[in-house]
């Protein structure tokens, strides 16, 4: 007696990717906002755990008027967790930005 087993393989979609995460620095007091909600630079390390595990892509958008130290605050935070080899940045272009030199 033959037995046969049937394997019915069904198509596999793969899931959309999540939405870009929106990470503004803005003017002022530091503050940085991840989709409109303004976090603490500790909110802004926990997020970065999300984004790591998920692979989610942010687009960091500056303003041209940020506080240096903040800037550099949140950078130094996107660099150790991993930003660019852990999940995806992009640098979202800022006008005012535009006719500096090296920019």
């Amino acid at each position: 007696m033959l037995t046969f087993a049937l394997l019915t393989v069904a198509a596999v979609q793969d899931a959309p990717p999540p939405a870009p995460v929106k990470l503004v620095v803005p003017p002022g007091a530091c503050k940085p906002t991840i989709d409109g909600a303004a976090v603490t630079l500790d909110g802004l390390r926990a997020a970065t755990a999300q984004w790591v595990a998920a692979k989610r892509e942010v687009r960091f958008e500056p303003d041209a008027k940020a506080d240096p130290a903040c800037m550099q605050d949140v950078l130094k935070l996107l660099a150790a967790a991993g930003a660019g080899e852990r999940f995806p940045i992009a640098f979202v272009e800022n006008e005012a930005y535009s006719g500096v030199e090296g920019g």
